[in-house]
């Protein structure tokens, strides 16, 4: 689909992972898991960039200090 139409949904959890929700997190993984997926049907750059995305996110996302912060989010609701 065009960008346009994926543009709300990409914002839409965006915004959930900045509200601490942890469920947001895990679907943001899914997305970028789901384009690394996709990527093999492209060229071995992309799959190289988007392989490199999913870790990037997964240190970011899953660090102790992430954790820490999705939890406590989680705690207060």
């Amino acid at each position: 689909p065009p960008r346009s139409t994926l543009f709300p949904y990409t914002t839409l959890f965006r915004s959930f992972l900045l509200r601490g929700r942890n469920w947001a997190r895990w679907l943001a993984m899914a997305w970028i898991a789901l384009h690394v997926a996709i990527s093999f049907f492209n060229s071995l750059r992309e799959v190289a960039a988007h392989s490199l995305m999913l870790v990037l996110f997964a240190w970011i996302l899953f660090r102790p200090a992430a954790s820490v912060w999705f939890r406590s989010r989680t705690q207060r609701l």
